[in-house]
């Protein structure tokens, strides 16, 4: 079972990418040299700034760990396929994939917000089993795995990333459409975080490209959290782990975002 899950982990990496992995690695270069100042201003500038310290955030009451699982989902491009989640596993055997409510306002909020986002689970062997909050019985997940959680106080040096696109012929031209985002760090403390939306199109179809500035701050990684408060006063506490041995994925609010090998 251990070998077949290993098996389907590997190609979930290869297809979950919806783009040649050498886009990504160029994107994330430039992401880096940009990081480093040496593209724009507004990129220098996302870096420089208060280096003092964070306190820590405090992950969510009963919170036992994270996990990542393998599930089947709607690809970009509408196709039907295996795809890959990070839940919240609680010592009182409840569960949760609203990561975002619950790690920035607590259980209590989650689940007042979205309950349909909670369930319960139970190990039997070692099998995760699931039961969702409308389902009668437990099931099975087609693989999951411990997310590794950070050390104390962890610094990174780097950026990480994700692309997803989705391509359609309509009205006699084709077009790709996709968005990216990158969150990149230095070991002082600082980060910036980038999100841009393009479109490419031919034919009688027009595109463009959106992209939102970089905006930088201060971050704070903890265990299985991360605290980061922006220059602009603005605060965001999150899930945090690392997907891989490598630790060159990560998961930041449940989202895999890979760095450059």
């Amino acid at each position: 079972m251990i070998h077949t899950f290993r098996l389907i982990l590997s190609f979930l990496v290869i297809i979950s990418i919806t783009v040649p992995a050498y886009a990504l690695n160029s994107w994330l270069q430039s992401a880096a040299n940009s990081s480093r100042g040496g593209k724009t201003e507004s990129a220098d500038s996302a870096f420089k700034g208060w280096t003092e310290p964070l306190a820590s955030a405090n992950p969510p009451d009963g919170f036992k760990e994270l996990r990542g699982i393998i599930t089947m989902a709607i690809q970009p491009g509408g196709l039907f396929g295996i795809t890959s989640d990070v839940i919240a596993l609680f010592e009182d055997g409840s569960y949760s994939s609203d990561l975002k409510t619950l790690f920035a306002k607590g259980k209590s909020a989650s689940m007042s917000k979205k309950p349909g986002r909670w369930g319960r689970w139970k190990i039997s062997g070692d099998e995760l089993l699931l039961k969702k909050k409308k389902s009668k019985d437990f099931s099975e997940t087609r693989g999951n795995w411990v997310a590794r959680p950070a050390s104390s106080d962890l610094k990174l040096n780097g950026c990480y990333g994700k692309l997803t696109t989705a391509s359609e012929s309509p009205f006699g031209g084709n077009y790709t459409v996709g968005r990216a985002s990158s969150w990149c760090f230095k070991p002082n403390g600082r980060f910036a975080h980038s999100r841009t939306g393009f479109a490419v199109a031919s034919g009688e179809v027009s595109g463009g490209t959106s992209t939102r500035s970089k905006r930088g701050g201060r971050y704070r990684i903890d265990g299985y959290t991360a605290r980061f408060l922006y220059d602009d006063g603005t605060e965001l506490v999150t899930a945090f782990c690392f997907l891989n041995e490598k630790r060159s994925h990560i998961a930041i609010n449940g989202k895999r975002y890979m760095g450059s090998d």
